[in-house]
């Protein structure tokens, strides 16, 4: 609970309620630009991270056109922020294409930013093609954030993109109806096997 209460903050504080996107989102997936070819993996990773979330988690992704989705992913626009930093801006969430702005909320529980914008890669570094490394849990991870997980916590962050800490916080976020206490709201496991939970705990203790 302490990470779902210190992460899901879109509000002055004090925080006392969760902020959330409703229990169906429409999401645009630009399409990939043949000018740059890792744009097409991705895709691929985008259409996984969908499938993930939709599995493990108490909301539902679907794909809209543009004009309709309340996510909108893109390739190859992620925000630098004046920096050549390009690993630590790998991708990132915004509520204006092209623009490092946050998401916001509307004071009730519900993500007042429409649409939300994931921008994932950089096509060039200068004059030299990105070489940033960009994984399916990468874009979970950014995917996490547009979904109401503001700040980082141990298994959501720069070092460790996702985690099960991360999916049991984000589906417990999705247990409840959207602007909840917190003192109402316990904890929630995302689903995911206890074979797999075990296994990852043999791998990465």
């Amino acid at each position: 609970m302490d990470k779902l209460t210190t992460s899901n903050q879109f509000e002055d504080p004090p925080i006392s309620r969760t902020t959330r996107m409703p229990d169906e989102v429409t999401v645009f997936i630009a399409s990939p630009d043949p000018k740059f070819p890792k744009q097409k993996a991705l895709h691929a990773y985008t259409m996984g991270a969908i499938r993930d979330i939709n599995k493990k988690v108490g909301v539902r992704l679907t794909q809209a056109n543009e004009d309709d989705a309340i996510i909108h992913v893109s390739f190859g626009t992620s925000f630098l922020n004046d920096t050549t930093d390009y690993q630590n801006y790998v991708a990132n969430v915004t509520s204006v294409s092209g623009n490092g702005n946050e998401i916001k909320a509307d004071g009730c529980g519900h993500i007042s930013t429409k649409p939300v914008y994931i921008q994932i890669g950089h096509n060039m570094h200068g004059s030299e093609e990105c070489d940033c490394w960009i994984s399916q849990d990468t874009v979970v991870h950014e995917f996490g954030h547009a979904l109401g997980l503001q700040n980082h916590f141990t298994g959501f962050s720069g070092e460790i993109a996702i985690s099960y800490a991360f999916w049991d916080v984000l589906a417990t976020l999705y247990k409840y109806p959207a602007g909840t206490d917190f003192e109402k709201i316990k904890a929630h496991r995302a689903a995911i096997s206890r074979f797999k939970r075990l296994w990852n705990q043999v791998l990465a203790p």
